[in-house]
């Protein structure tokens, strides 16, 4: 069984990600965005994979605004050199 501590974490973490969740304690059981209850164990795989994924979008997302910046200071030195 996990310790109910990480449990809320994860729960916090999901939450984060702009999806909502409620833990039932006396029954092991987790819903997710409104749905239907579902054993922790399971609810934490999906919940597990929906923060990895917002994860990877804001990184990626970080990353295309730095390359879009560094083109950007590319450009400007090139028009603006002497």
């Amino acid at each position: 069984m996990i310790d109910a501590g990480r449990i809320e974490n994860m729960i916090r973490q999901y939450k984060e990600t702009g999806r909502t969740a409620h833990y039932y304690p006396r029954l092991n059981a987790i819903s997710l965005n409104g749905g239907r209850r579902i054993p922790v164990e399971q609810a934490i795989v999906i919940m597990f994979d929906c923060i990895t994924e917002e994860r990877r979008k804001d990184t990626a997302r970080v990353i295309k605004e730095i390359k879009q910046r560094t083109n950007a200071e590319r450009e400007w030195r090139k028009n603006y050199s002497i």
